[in-house]
């Protein structure tokens, strides 16, 4: 029974109609046969038949029991994702308690701060490859109105310097989906790079931007970008999204 569980779907399909075949010859030549020839060859078909029914109710008992294992594994990868998440989140739920509690701006801005960082880190630890990195852009009035990197940004040691200005097209552009709330994922910037991309060589392929702030305030921009294109996906998007709401709660609190 182990042997024929082991057999490849491809090589079980194989036997089985080979079985059917020679079962299939296995009546004409019992019929001309006598005695023990005849037993012989009738239990053969026989045999063969029941291994040419058999091995595809044993091809669908195994994909059967396949899904079975995945549904149970993919039960218990996402209680452990659960839990990292719980875990990795635990300490900036606590800073953002404590932040809503003092009540003077010099308590609260250290406090700010290390809840940023803490955020900003663990969407490096849960988020796409080991050297992906995760900034946040803060949106300054102006005017002219700019997004500039702020000093939190968390992963790769070499920390963004691109500058977003009002007037020029990647600066409308960028400001443009801040003030809308949206977000952008950029599979291959190579491929498909924003309006009024520079050409200048980036150390990322990859990258996802979301907004920062609610509808009354916008803070800026938080983005995740990798060095390499399949490093981050649009599965990566709705954590962003909910990691940018997280820091705008604590960017506002």
């Amino acid at each position: 029974m182990r042997v024929l569980l082991r057999l490849p779907t491809r090589v079980a399909i194989t036997v089985a109609v080979v079985a059917a075949v020679i079962a299939w010859l296995c009546a004409p030549l019992a019929q001309g046969a006598r005695g023990g020839v005849q037993v012989a060859w009738l239990t053969a078909g026989a045999v063969l038949t029941a291994v040419a029914v058999g091995l595809p109710l044993l091809e669908r008992y195994k994909a059967r029991r396949q899904r079975d294992q995945l549904a149970v594994q993919a039960v218990r990868t996402e209680q452990q994702v659960l839990v990292a998440v719980q875990d990795t989140l635990d300490p900036f739920v606590n800073l953002l308690a404590r932040i809503t509690t003092v009540r003077t701006s010099e308590e609260r801005e250290p406090l700010r701060a290390a809840a940023i960082v803490g955020l900003l880190e663990a969407g490096a630890q849960l988020i796409g490859p080991d050297r992906v990195r995760v900034s946040f852009y803060e949106l300054d009035p102006g005017p002219p109105r700019v997004l500039r990197p702020s000093p939190f940004s968390v992963g790769r040691a070499i920390p963004p310097t691109q500058v977003f200005t009002e007037g020029t097209v990647l600066g409308d552009d960028v400001l443009g989906l801040v003030e809308r709330g949206e977000h952008r994922f950029v599979a291959d910037v190579a491929a498909t790079p924003p309006r009024g991309w520079p050409d200048t060589e980036h150390a990322y392929r990859t990258f996802i931007s979301s907004s920062v702030g609610t509808e009354a305030t916008r803070y800026g921009m938080l983005t995740v970008d990798a060095e390499n294109p399949g490093d981050l996906g649009s599965s990566d998007v709705p954590f962003v999204r909910f990691l940018a709401g997280l820091l705008a709660a604590a960017l506002g609190a």
